[in-house]
């Protein structure tokens, strides 16, 4: 069933999804337990086990750290000294973790995600000099959920807020999704000095929904689908939609993983995030550009087809283009080590 009759179907006669929105491919890992065994940037056994801890553990602290939410001890990072809330307006404050010193790579994660998503790059980035900052955008993770603000402006003006708070210079900004939307956003309407670099990974840029220059987007319908089969039953869409991020078949206990971060983001923020980038344009800004831009893509994308990625390379001036042949828009799990390797590369 294609992306446009699935989606259409959702929330009708029978919300519940029961076929994926998109084939799964024929070559797909089936037999891999665990979330990535690829070494981490192959650089030694012991990074690996490290690595793979990460990934078992969550975000490689205790579990007990994990689940205490906001206890009163809650106010240090594993990495540098650091809150790991920062309250970005009155009343609202978004998750940072903050690990490892040198010189720094923001992680923006993309919809409706959280920062949790980038374990593997996490890890194997601190272990080899970088310092790690990632969020959970408001809605989303740990964040605050309010009603307001969970739109590109907000989530961008968050971000910059985040990135002054810990005083970051020489930035390599990378942006997910969703993320490399707001990312995009954010460096080419603040025009920051302190970001000196952008990473567009799986990026939702300049305009997801289709139109005449944009054939390669999704149609209205299928957002009208997607946000009804949302509002009918979130635990089901996502069920049938999670699985089909990968062009590596994931084992059955990562999917639920990562279903479990999806749930946690805020029904409202989710929802929004789906509008915004339906909404939202960014054709206008991309010009503006003017730092070294990298763009990272899955060949094999079926949310935003790789087409976006070379139109990012066209419009912004100067951009790269690193294709991942084995990827589809997971590209953090499905070719995981190629990513850590490609973000070191260009954040040096």
């Amino acid at each position: 069933m294609s992306v446009i009759a699935a989606c259409s179907r959702i929330g009708t006669e029978n919300p519940v999804i029961t076929t994926p929105f998109w084939k799964r491919r024929r070559n797909a890992r089936s037999d891999d337990p665990r979330p990535n065994r690829r070494d981490i940037l192959r650089y030694g056994a012991s990074a690996t086990a490290a690595g793979v801890a990460g990934l078992t553990l969550g975000t490689g602290s205790s579990a007990a750290h994990r689940d205490a939410h906001r206890s009163a001890n809650d106010h240090t990072n594993d990495g540098n000294p650091s809150m790991p809330y920062i309250e970005v307006e009155a009343g609202v404050r978004v998750f940072v973790q903050d690990w490892g010193k040198g010189k720094p790579i923001v992680l923006v994660h993309g919809w409706p995600s959280s920062h949790r998503i980038f374990e593997a790059q996490t890890v194997a980035l601190t272990r080899i000099g970088f310092r790690v900052i990632t969020l959970d955008l408001r809605g989303f993770g740990r964040s605050d959920t309010p009603w307001h603000g969970n739109d590109y402006d907000t989530w961008a003006n968050d971000l910059q807020t985040v990135i002054a708070r810990l005083d970051l210079q020489d930035v390599t900004l990378a942006g997910y999704s969703m993320g490399g939307a707001i990312s995009m956003h954010y460096v080419a309407t603040s025009q920051d000095p302190r970001v000196t670099k952008l990473a567009l990974m799986g990026a939702a840029v300049p305009k997801l929904m289709a139109d005449a220059e944009t054939p390669h987007g999704l149609p209205p319908e299928a957002f009208d689908g997607m946000l009804a089969g949302i509002a009918a039953n979130r635990a089901e869409f996502f069920s049938a939609f999670m699985p089909n991020m990968f062009a590596q078949e994931a084992s059955e206990a990562y999917t639920r993983w990562f279903e479990g971060i999806v749930m946690e983001a805020s029904p409202h923020a989710t929802i929004r995030g789906l509008e915004e980038a339906r909404d939202r344009d960014l054709r206008s800004e991309v010009g503006a550009i003017a730092i070294p831009t990298r763009i990272f893509h899955g060949v094999h994308d079926q949310v935003v087809p790789y087409p976006f990625a070379e139109e990012q390379q066209r419009l912004i001036p100067g951009a790269e283009l690193v294709s991942f042949e084995e990827s589809g828009h997971g590209l953090f799990y499905d070719e995981a080590s190629k990513l850590s390797e490609e973000l070191a590369a260009f954040a040096e």
